[in-house]
């Protein structure tokens, strides 16, 4: 696997800051010198666009499948004649692990497949025949900034964590936890951990219903079962502390969801 990034380790607040718009992407082709030359060509366009990416390169369809289970890409460049395998099964085999939200871009030396049905299986992005001239290149980057980021930037928190970028729901963190210069990230299935500021959590959860119910504890009101002066219970049965010089406005706020939450089930 080789890897092609803009990042960099990143240790504050600053760098967590910097990877919010960063692109994961994946190249899965065995022509080695193929695969090389377009990611550097895929990441000077993106460059050239404003887009911050990351491209991991994969020679094998059977890697990057076994790696999906802990990996998200949003946007996955595939050979539909990779090695034994064919391409759209491998197409398949992604959206049978990944949403719909990653997007899927075939490549292949023969035209022909461009006006096949098979490749509507798997809902591919685009088609490009290689080597892929420019402009094809230019679309995907057009493409990707009006399909794909506007769905990061609103629905999704992306981050560093043990040197590599996670993307997870806003609305499957259960809860964020204070410990030092460190905050633990709490969904159903994981935790996280990773280096930056309260503060900076709380301006990259923008819009979203997060609530302080304590200096250490950033709570997510869609994932509270039980609020009262002196404890949260979530979902999860964390049962957190209420800070006395923050219970009067959490109260206030999730009293508030609550009630917008019922008038919108009436």
């Amino acid at each position: 696997m080789v890897t092609d990034s803009s990042l960099k380790d990143t240790d504050d607040s600053k760098g967590l800051e910097m990877t919010y718009k960063v692109l994961t992407m994946a190249v899965c082709d065995d022509d080695k010198v193929f695969a090389e030359n377009f990611s550097s060509r895929l990441y000077r366009h993106f460059s050239a666009g404003g887009i911050s990416c990351k491209i991991v390169l994969y020679l094998e369809a059977d890697s990057l499948i076994q790696t999906l289970e802990a990996e998200y890409y949003d946007i996955i460049f595939l050979d539909i004649e990779i090695g034994a395998s064919c391409g759209i099964d491998v197409g398949n085999a992604i959206r049978n692990r990944q949403d719909f939200k990653t997007q899927i871009v075939f490549i292949s030396n023969h035209p022909d497949y461009h006006h096949s049905g098979k490749l509507y299986g798997p809902v591919p992005m685009a088609f490009i025949q290689k080597p892929g001239s420019d402009e094809e290149l230019l679309n995907i980057v057009r493409n990707t900034a009006l399909r794909i980021l506007p769905m990061n930037k609103d629905n999704y928190f992306s981050f560093e964590f043990q040197k590599q970028i996670y993307r997870v729901l806003k609305q499957d963190i259960i809860y964020i936890e204070s410990n030092g210069k460190s905050k633990i990230i709490y969904t159903e299935n994981n935790k996280y951990v990773l280096r930056t500021s309260m503060d900076q959590l709380i301006k990259n959860l923008d819009n979203f219903d997060f609530v302080l119910i304590h200096r250490s504890f950033l709570v997510n009101a869609n994932k509270l079962t039980h609020l009262s002066w002196e404890k949260a219970t979530c979902c999860n049965g964390a049962v957190l502390p209420v800070g006395r010089l923050y219970r009067d406005a959490a109260l206030l706020f999730i009293t508030q969801f609550w009630d917008r939450q019922k008038g919108r089930k009436s």
